[in-house]
């Protein structure tokens, strides 16, 4: 038992067991990751984890005791909230975890960060708010990405984010903004893996792509996975404009990806 690092707890129904279970556990000397997923009782105790490296929180949470309970875990890395955990105060749980480099959390209309030492971030909400967009801009050190837009105007502020590696963007609309995923991969030069889920692009958009990256380029292609409602002749379309791309492959949606954005 003293050597566990990864410990799991699931529980429905209410049960002062959680917060019995949590105080044996903090005396655990090598416990680096957390998945909790249970009533809220007991909950406040996760403060007392401060080795954790990973923790994934399924609970309902206010925003306060999230703060106050990360502000004695700075040696978090990943750290992954479900809908049911407030994400008012984000800002602030940010400052106390210096090392956090993977966050996952839903979005709600008060988020604002400015932090640059995160290098994956996935928004499980819409971004409406051309506000909201910038100050997504602003974490500059990303390098992976998931993320939904609901304007135009905001994913043009995705080519300030010059160091991502992987992004999967949706964006439905009537409105074809195939120039602004165009503008995103000219400044985005280290990107490898681009996935769009978009209506709207037509397979002249393939060709654009390798235009675009051929001044760069690139050692790699860019693997580029476009999603949407396309007639089987666009599909035919898109297969023959890929082939033989020296800078972009056109790749197929697996059966998992496609499932993921259900």
């Amino acid at each position: 038992m003293q050597k566990l690092e990864s410990v799991k707890i699931r529980q429905t129904n209410q049960h002062p067991i959680t917060g019995n279970l949590l105080t044996a556990l903090r005396h655990l000397p090598n416990l680096k990751q957390m998945h909790i997923s249970t009533p809220r009782q007991g909950t406040k105790r996760l403060g007392m984890f401060h080795k954790l490296e990973f923790i994934s929180i399924d609970v309902e949470l206010p925003s306060r005791i999230l703060r106050r309970c990360c502000a004695s875990m700075t040696n978090l890395r990943t750290l992954h909230l479900s809908s049911e955990v407030g994400s008012l105060y984000l800002r602030d749980v940010l400052d106390h975890l210096p090392h956090l480099q993977d966050l996952s959390f839903e979005i709600d209309r008060s988020w604002r960060t400015s932090r640059r030492t995160l290098e994956a971030l996935k928004i499980k909400g819409h971004l409406i708010a051309e506000t909201e967009a910038e100050a997504l801009a602003k974490i500059t050190s990303l390098k992976k990405l998931d993320c939904h837009f609901s304007s135009p105007a905001c994913v043009q502020h995705l080519r300030n984010l010059t160091s991502l590696e992987i992004l999967r963007l949706s964006h439905i609309s009537s409105e074809d903004i195939s120039y602004l995923y165009l503008n995103v991969i000219y400044s985005c030069q280290n990107l490898r893996f681009l996935r769009i889920l978009d209506n709207n692009i037509t397979p002249k958009f393939i060709e654009r792509v390798d235009e675009v990256l051929a001044p760069n380029e690139p050692t790699n292609k860019l693997t580029l996975l476009i999603h949407g409602v396309y007639t089987e002749d666009a599909l035919r379309e898109f297969k023959s404009t890929s082939l033989d791309r020296k800078n972009v492959l056109l790749r197929s949606m697996t059966a998992t990806e496609l499932l993921a954005l259900i």
